[in-house]
């Protein structure tokens, strides 16, 4: 492969809504991948990945990064475009999808305001509340973060990732044992959580260098087995976990002038798998776009959707959403199908209106087209 290609990539600046993102997308021979990362004002918010296949050809090759590049592109031209629409719409569960998907690639601002607009219509969405306490956190406002989880905790007490976010953000602000408290609930709902165990141990960590005197702690060299027990644990629990690096950092505290940085190994360690994130898109997005910009009619991104989820699948085989997502992909194509069955008929009734077995079947489709429609719907809530 000749160096113009190892260096294959592409740029675009989108001016929306007031903003100017850039997008640059770069093929690595390497990896056989193409890398998409959005820039908000210079700062990275999203990044995806695309499997390419090494049997294209040179021309193939160019043809299916630019492919790729213009998707990301034009997802970030319609998510803002019906961004005003949801917002008009003032459907509150289109909302919250809308929220989720500018969480999902980093606009947080964004995010926010439209879940003001969902509280305003349902003010009893624990979601929207979660949601909202997430992203007050990404932009370290800490004290609206913790206000808007608690506030999902009293309407939905029992659900573990809510304690997980409290006891993250009651550590952020150095609010040591409190957060233990908040993750211990995390495990009673569920004891193979293993991020809670993760993040649990490095609480623990933080805990003991910056609050070793804390009355309201264990002695700092308990801290310290606590935290290597549930590092053990995630990494038992999770492939998610750089396991020469969780290695080193173990090796590292048992050194008490090297502890410091094994912790920092420790944080390098965790690699959170969002797969819907890297190359397909999620459920939300499945959703909106067909609700509010004619995904159901227009097939052709549908169909560079569906060949980039088989890639994944082939690569990550075992990832049940990725599976999830094909089969919500393959639902919406049969609809194109369901959709052109009718136009045909209907073409043939024209061409021939005493075809009575044409007429018919055009019948039946139609009855049937309000029933798939109503199950597709569904589907995509």
């Amino acid at each position: 492969m000749s160096d113009q290609e190892k260096t294959l990539g592409f740029n675009n600046n989108l001016k929306t809504n007031g903003k100017k993102l850039h997008i640059q997308t770069a093929f690595s021979e390497q990896t056989q991948k193409a890398v998409s990362e959005v820039f908000d004002g210079g700062e990275l918010v999203d990044k995806r990945e695309y499997v390419v296949s090494p049997e294209l050809t040179e021309s193939d090759l160019e043809k299916e990064v630019k492919q790729f590049h213009n998707l990301v592109l034009s997802d970030l031209e319609v998510l803002f475009h019906i961004s005003d629409k949801v917002l008009h719409s003032g459907h509150a569960l289109s909302l919250i999808k809308l929220a989720t998907l500018f969480y999902d690639k980093g606009f947080y601002g964004e995010a926010m305001n439209v879940l003001d607009q969902a509280l305003k219509k349902n003010a009893d969405s624990a979601k929207a509340d979660f949601l909202l306490g997430k992203c007050a956190y990404m932009i370290q406002e800490y004290d609206k973060a913790q206000g808007h989880i608690e506030k999902a905790i009293l309407k939905n007490p029992d659900y573990p990732d809510l304690h997980l976010w409290l006891a993250r953000i009651l550590w952020k602000k150095q609010l040591f044992p409190d957060a233990l408290s908040e993750f211990d609930r995390a495990l009673e709902l569920n004891p193979d959580y293993h991020e809670a165990h993760y993040y649990l141990g490095l609480c623990l960590l933080y805990s003991k260098s910056q609050a070793p005197k804390d009355p309201d702690l264990k002695p700092p060299i308990e801290r310290l087995k606590d935290a290597e027990k549930h590092l053990h644990k995630a990494a038992q629990l999770s492939d998610a976990y750089d396991k020469e690096m969780m290695q080193s950092g173990f090796e590292k505290l048992d050194l008490k002038d090297e502890q410091e940085t094994g912790l920092e190994e420790f944080e390098k360690a965790y690699h959170p798998v969002h797969i819907t994130d890297k190359s397909v898109i999620t459920e939300s997005e499945f959703y909106l776009k067909f609700m509010f910009d004619g995904l159901d009619k227009e097939s052709k991104p549908l169909s560079h959707y569906i060949r980039t989820i088989q890639k994944s699948v082939a690569q990550y085989p075992e990832y049940a959403d990725l599976r999830k997502s094909l089969g919500t992909a393959y639902l919406l194509k049969s609809w194109h199908y369901f959709i052109q069955a009718i136009e045909e008929h209907r073409k043939a009734i024209e061409i021939n209106p005493d075809f009575e077995r044409a007429s018919k079947h055009l019948k039946l489709l139609e009855n049937d087209s309000r029933g798939f429609l109503i199950l597709l719907r569904a589907i995509l809530k």
